[in-house]
């Protein structure tokens, strides 16, 4: 870090509710940026279009949404990569008005919100934090490419990287053990990180490579963003689900803005009652959770009061959360098994559980993760030396990518996915396996480098499977021929490298000349169908 009216290295935590930015200060300690007078550093993820055409975010937004004739954009974040129409119609996006540019806007607009208060001249490196599932599924693969491709538009930051929440949240996890034990810690670390937008549960490896831990995601599980349709089974689809089920007589699909005030001010509520739910739940453990009348809270609905109860939001839990976070732990847990990795309450010492994101500060949720790991009580050091204040656990992720964006930890990153490419007959070509260390910006060989006719463009294959007969191929748009050069009569190699993001450039050799193409949109390029073989 350099000082004011220099250039920083900061970190954004971009979530589906809320966004924080952190930065170090003078003397390397960590701090979050206070966008409010108020001293709070939250950032709701809110964007509001008034009548008069200007767009409000964050705070001013939040205070907008009542407002008449405003146009309320919320988890625009987890709207990139949708193409749903009927369902982004339904979540107030339209042709002119998409997700990806409502995320340009927020983003934009609190960035220079940041240099404004801060006085700095110029980000040097930043770095974003984006859900694990991004890098794991298909449907969500240009998501982090979109979102780089946004922020590279800013003339004030120098170099943009994405990463993964929970590699982010692990980096500041071993940063604030080493400061609290006073030893680096060296093991396993399980992140799970459950916000409004996704579960992530990341099973990391914590090494000492020199003088600098070094933090590498060795399995990775998660759900959300539109991964089982809709908004995903997390924060805000169950904020969204409660109050849904109190106004269920009211009809709230008829006042759309009315009905998001409504979850706005029941989310107020649940942050500002966390030790009244805690201690709420923790008397009844002998009772039915979902058969607890007393009220919790009370919503204002078009002039109609709507009361919450204790069970309401145990019965939401129970049928919307409860059973998504159950089969993704189980899953974490067989891998564990199956790799003889101790995870039990003996292996303290090495093995940590981390609860991070938002969603992870609600008490069922503690309980659940608690009881899937046997956890019969406050003495687990599987708990132990971790961050266990709900706003420091809220600012995991953004702190862990301000530590990666100043060299202080570092990350090391295997493919997600194996990627090569496919000819006529569908013989498959591999530049990398899943699993396999990347080496950032470095051309790899499809097929060791083999030769390929230059004819026609190369048909792409993503494998996301340890199954290799789930492999996925897909044609290329013609729109490519004008980066690459296509001649009958020669012979081509073809290598994929890496950027820090993961983004995707594919390399073209004929006679020496290189010709290169990064994959900014996938669904671009890959079109034409997708064919499982």
């Amino acid at each position: 870090m350099q000082g004011i009216g220099g250039m920083m290295n900061i970190g954004l935590d971009f979530g589906t509710t809320y966004t924080f930015i952190s930065f170090i200060k003078s003397g390397g300690i960590l701090s979050e940026f206070y966008p409010s007078e108020d001293g709070n550093a939250t950032l709701p993820s809110i964007v509001v279009k008034k009548v008069n055409g200007n767009f409000e975010t964050g705070t001013s937004a939040r205070k907008s949404i009542g407002s008449h004739g405003a146009c309320v954009y919320t988890g625009f974040k987890m709207m990139l990569g949708v193409r749903d129409e009927i369902f982004l119609k339904s979540r107030g996006y339209d042709d002119k008005y998409t997700p990806e540019r409502i995320t340009g806007i927020y983003l934009e607009k609190i960035l220079n919100l940041y240099f404004e208060r801060t006085h700095e001249r110029k980000v040097e490196k930043l770095v974003v934090c984006v859900p694990q599932i991004w890098y794991s599924t298909q449907e969500r693969l240009e998501c982090g490419t979109t979102l780089k491709r946004i922020l590279e538009k800013n003339e004030r930051v120098d170099n943009v990287r994405i990463i993964s929440e929970p590699s982010a949240a692990c980096a500041y996890l071993v940063v604030n053990y080493r400061k609290s034990v006073g030893s680096n810690f060296l093991g396993k670390i399980l992140v799970v990180d459950y916000g409004g937008g996704t579960l992530d549960i990341a099973l990391c490896d914590v090494a000492q490579n020199g003088e600098r831990s070094q933090v590498s995601v060795l399995k990775t599980t998660g759900a959300g963003e539109n991964a089982e349709g809709v908004i995903g089974k997390a924060g805000l689809a169950f904020l969204e689900g409660v109050v849904e089920l109190a106004l269920k007589d009211a009809h709230p699909e008829k006042s759309r803005n009315d009905f998001k005030k409504c979850v706005d001010d029941f989310e107020g509520w649940l942050f500002e009652k966390t030790s009244d739910i805690k201690n709420r739940f923790m008397s009844s453990m002998f009772v039915n959770f979902e058969e607890i009348e007393e009220e919790f809270c009370t919503l204002n609905y078009i002039s109609n009061e709507y009361p919450i109860s204790y069970g309401m939001l145990a019965k939401v839990y129970n049928k919307l959360i409860k059973p998504v976070l159950e089969e993704n732990i189980n899953e974490m847990i067989e891998y564990m098994r199956s790799n003889n990795i101790n995870y039990s309450a003996s292996a303290g010492d090495t093995f940590k559980i981390a609860m991070v994101g938002g969603f992870c500060g609600f008490y069922l949720t503690q309980l659940q993760i608690r009881v899937a790991f046997h956890s019969s009580g406050t003495d687990d050091q599987r708990f132990k030396d971790l961050p266990a204040d709900r706003g420091e656990c809220e600012k995991a992720v953004s702190f862990g990518a301000t530590l990666i964006s100043n060299n202080i930890i570092e990350f090391k990153q295997y493919a997600p996915y194996s990627l090569g490419i496919a000819n006529m007959e569908g013989q498959k070509f591999y530049a990398v396996r899943k699993g396999d260390e990347i080496n950032y910006n470095c051309p790899i060989l499809i097929g060791n480098g083999i030769l390929f006719s230059a004819s026609r463009i190369p048909r792409i294959v993503f494998n996301f499977f340890d199954d290799e007969n789930r492999v996925q191929i897909r044609e290329p748009l013609e729109k490519y021929r004008r980066s690459l050069v296509f001649d009958p009569n020669k012979m081509m190699k073809l290598a994929f490298s890496f950027d820090e993001s993961m983004v995707i450039t594919l390399h073209q050799y004929i006679d020496d000349n290189e010709q290169k193409v990064r994959l900014d949109s996938l669904p671009e390029l890959l079109g034409g169908g997708l064919l499982d073989v």
